[in-house]
């Protein structure tokens, strides 16, 4: 506070910028607002004006923080720190294109910076343009033998496009640099199981939980590995740690997946001890609800919710639960009080449509249901092949076929005696499937585009392209393999495509059906279309 004095007196230059960054770092805005602005007035550099631009940044107004970087740009235009600063605020707010545009004037000035290097190719990532970020890190790499931040991004963006070895090699220079770095780690595993070397990872990662024995990711893991290689002990791990530390938050996810495998009554034990001992964590007791209810005790789930609605009446997961409990018990004017206020929610998911949908249907009420799933309308068939792709068909069958690397259905997914995989389909560099993407989606806009009512509403826009994929994948049925009755809670639209046909009837083996949720064992509705 001495200073203050001095510096409303100050016309030096780095005494000015030295104290106003000094405020800023402290947290004292107004103290830092007032000298930038002093700073600005007297000197015309592009450094300060990057300062004050950070301070924006710091303060929310990330359209101020982008003036003042172009502030600066004028001042110099080869002023590297507000192209890289601009970038970084650009990306962290996910406007990857202009972070791009920006990222590539700093890479011009300085070619060897690895900040723009690492922010350049995570944003090509974010873009899916991976052949674009692997050849950034690779051109660095060459010319600076010496970032394992680059290599480990080179390791992820080879796994992206599937070029596993690669990937292995690559990141494994980073775990043997870093051996003790938990993210180095568990990416060199996922190249291992990658590159179908599942033995060797499940050591690495059991050498891995000695480290962190709680840690929820390397759990699942390891879950999902065992589950894969049709072990008897796939909740060996999950089971050592609840005996050790039943406390832990761990045992939630433990009891999730008994609830995926429908061991409810081990579930139900291990969630009643969590409970007993940790209190006040909602999501347990919500947990706990889901599975009595599917154990036939709809009363008592009720109660156990009633616990959570005295401290969270707007627990959006509760009343979720709540109303499936209700649906359960006939209890159809309950069931819909509630299920309107998820349904009424700015952006509702999915499921709360998908729930709504049902009460309606249950309750009777036609009309209302016919407004929200108007099947005739928005259910179509398209031929997507032609005369100019006519090989097209046969080459994806035979590229996704090779993709099927694992052994069993994903525990977390409704495919059941089957194959599904990993990943985003689409992130694939595999020609016949960015080929079939690009036929895929001129489809998609002509059907968006012929229909303006309902949930195409939200597509309203005169972009060429006027929506993005949430998630792309393949299944590959074995015999008798099935889905169990689902909905998708990502996105808005969905479709599937038949590469092969085996095993359809004209009784109905195959066909997909609509109109069944399968909110619970107890309610049973027949496909409507």
């Amino acid at each position: 506070m001495l200073l203050v004095p001095l510096i409303k007196q100050s016309t030096d230059a780095n005494l000015l910028y030295a104290v106003a960054q000094s405020f800023r770092r402290l947290k004292q805005f107004s103290q830092s607002q007032q000298v930038f602005e002093r700073l600005i007035s007297l000197h015309k550099h592009p450094a300060f004006y990057c300062g004050y631009a950070g301070y924006f940044k710091d303060m929310g107004d990330l359209g101020k923080a982008c003036e003042y970087f172009d502030d600066a740009i004028k001042l110099d235009v080869n002023y590297f720190d507000a192209y890289y600063n601009k970038a970084l605020l650009l990306q962290e707010q996910k406007q990857l294109q202009e972070a791009i545009s920006c990222y590539l004037i700093a890479y011009r000035i300085n070619p060897n910076h690895a900040g723009t290097t690492l922010g350049l190719g995570q944003s090509y990532s974010g873009l899916a343009q991976f052949s674009h970020a692997i050849a950034l890190y690779e051109h660095y790499i060459t010319n600076n033998n010496n970032n394992d931040q680059i290599k480990y991004q080179l390791g992820k963006a080879l796994l992206d496009i599937s070029a596993f070895e690669k990937a292995k090699a690559v990141l494994q220079e980073c775990k043997v640099l870093f051996p003790k770095n938990r993210i180095y780690r568990l990416a060199y595993i996922t190249a291992l199981e990658s590159c179908s070397l599942r033995d060797n990872a499940l050591e690495q990662y059991r050498y891995l939980l000695d480290d962190y024995p709680l840690d929820i990711e390397i759990h699942d893991r390891i879950f999902q590995l065992l589950w894969q290689q049709d072990s008897v002990d796939y909740f060996f791990e999950y089971h050592k740690a609840f005996l050790q530390n039943p406390s832990d938050k761990l045992s939630l996810e433990y009891a999730r997946k008994l609830i995926k495998v429908d061991e409810l009554a081990t579930a139900k034990l291990i969630l009643e001890c969590y409970v007993d001992q940790v209190h006040g964590e909602s999501h347990a007791y919500i947990m706990l609800a889901h599975v009595v209810r599917e154990l036939g005790d709809f009363q008592q789930a009720l109660a156990i919710l009633d616990v959570i609605q005295t401290k969270n009446s707007i627990d959006q997961d509760a009343i979720f639960e709540r109303v499936i409990t209700l649906l359960c018990l006939n209890d159809f004017s309950q069931a819909f009080e509630y299920a309107e206020i998820l349904y009424s929610l700015q952006n509702p998911t999915q499921g709360a449509i998908a729930l709504f949908a049902a009460v309606l249907r249950m309750s009777n009420r036609h009309h209302e249901y016919s407004q929200i799933f108007n099947f005739t309308d928005l259910v179509g068939v398209f031929d997507l092949m032609n005369e100019e792709n006519a090989d097209l068909h046969e080459c994806l069958v035979k590229d996704v076929l090779t993709l099927h690397n694992s052994n069993k259905h994903p525990v977390e997914q409704s495919l059941r005696l089957g194959t599904q995989t990993q990943g985003d389909l689409f992130n694939s560099d595999i020609p016949s499937i960015s080929a079939f993407k690009e036929q895929l989606s001129i489809s998609i806009n002509t059907f968006i585009r012929s229909h303006s009512l309902g949930p195409m509403q939200q597509f309203n826009s005169n972009d060429a392209e006027i929506f993005e994929y949430s998630a792309s994948w393949s299944v590959n049925l074995k015999e008798s393999g099935f889905h169990v009755n689902h909905y998708h809670n990502t996105g808005v639209l969905s479709a599937c495509y038949y590469l092969t046909t085996t095993g359809v009837t004209d009784e109905g083996a195959g066909w997909l059906q609509f109109g069944q949720p399968e909110l619970s064992r107890w309610l049973k509705l027949d496909a409507e279309f």
